[in-house]
């Protein structure tokens, strides 16, 4: 199933229930006069997040999610049945947006009560006076609100693996977590929650599919992580020119979307081993001016642990302030 992280629907609230025309009949008192119910209340429509949902896939089906009409009002001054409630669960971090992309609300903690119901109707059992004593009119409830919204997804993580394909991301997760599962490359960015003995609490990693012009449109899921991990393979022909597109990509995200992703907190690993030939290969990098964890191997250890302190340090730091992006600081 595609990934979608902005989706455009119709949402409504419910419409109020009718008063009720009815005139109380028994048979001691034939014209005991109006007793007409007030109509119910109509459903609200609300937005509620829920941890589990990583995209807008499940709203794509429908075009109009509409609460619960208020019930009519009823003989003996009985009140409708008030209208249930809609609640459409979306991804935590939601960024809702009005028809001319003015930012409602970002559904992030709690639901979000977004469009009320109307009011029910009143009965003819109130527009009795002493001048008017038989009413013949109701009123019908205040009727449904309708508007059409965009829903936009931004996932709110802590690290975010960016790299071309094949360059071992997956693997680093799956080691991170120690989970044995197998886990294969996706088309669609993918979030993690990790639970490693060495986190105090649960890391959320989010993973990019492999970076070029195609895929350039997932980095939207990396502006609001706190830290970017580079990931490059020190077995490709040119690893210092893969890092360079990586870094192109970025800054070309940057510009088109008017976003900072250049400004984040950056750690480069070079995966692979030791030997003449990765020794050669990584002496480009003297220049790079991020944190570089040079010959990285998910399977050393001592290199996942100084790389789990760089993830910690990095979190406990205060977001960039600098105004000056971290790639443009380096030489080409």
């Amino acid at each position: 199933m595609a990934f979608i992280d902005r989706i455009q629907i119709k949402l409504a609230s419910g419409h109020g229930g009718k008063g009720a025309v009815h005139f109380k009949r028994t048979r001691r008192s034939p014209r005991a006069g109006p007793d007409g119910g007030d109509g119910g209340k109509g459903g609200d429509l609300i937005l509620s997040p829920k941890a589990s949902l990583t995209d807008f896939s499940h709203l794509s089906g429908q075009a109009l999610y509409k609460a619960e009409d208020g019930k009519p009002g009823e003989k003996g001054k009985k009140k409708g049945a008030r209208g249930k409630d809609l609640v459409v669960y979306v991804p935590e971090g939601t960024l809702c947006y009005d028809s001319k992309e003015k930012l409602l609300q970002e559904v992030k903690n709690k639901e979000w009560r977004f469009l009320k119901g109307g009011k029910g109707g009143k009965g003819n059992h109130f527009f009795k006076n002493a001048r008017l004593q038989a009413p013949q009119t109701a009123q019908s409830g205040q009727p449904s609100v309708q508007t059409k919204v965009t829903l936009e997804l931004k996932w709110m993580s802590d690290v975010c693996l960016i790299g071309h394909r094949n360059c071992g991301k997956t693997a680093l997760l799956l080691n991170l977590s120690q989970r044995k599962e197998r886990l294969y490359p996706s088309s669609c960015p993918r979030f993690f929650s990790v639970k490693a003995p060495a986190f105090t609490s649960p890391v959320l990693f989010v993973d990019l599919p492999g970076l070029s012009p195609s895929t350039r449109k997932f980095l939207k899921q990396a502006e609001r992580t706190k830290i970017i991990i580079l990931m490059i393979p020190l077995k490709a022909a040119d690893p210092f020119f893969s890092y360079q597109n990586l870094k192109q990509e970025i800054l070309s995200y940057d510009q088109e979307c008017n976003s900072n992703l250049s400004q984040k907190d950056f750690i480069l690993l070079l995966r692979g081993e030791k030997n003449s030939l990765t020794v050669e290969k990584i002496k480009p990098f003297n220049k790079v001016s991020i944190k570089t964890i040079s010959f990285f191997n998910q399977n050393n250890p001592h290199r996942i642990k100084e790389l789990i302190n760089t993830i910690l340090a990095g979190l406990m730091r205060s977001p960039v302030s600098d105004t000056t992006r971290v790639f443009d600081k380096e030489v080409d």
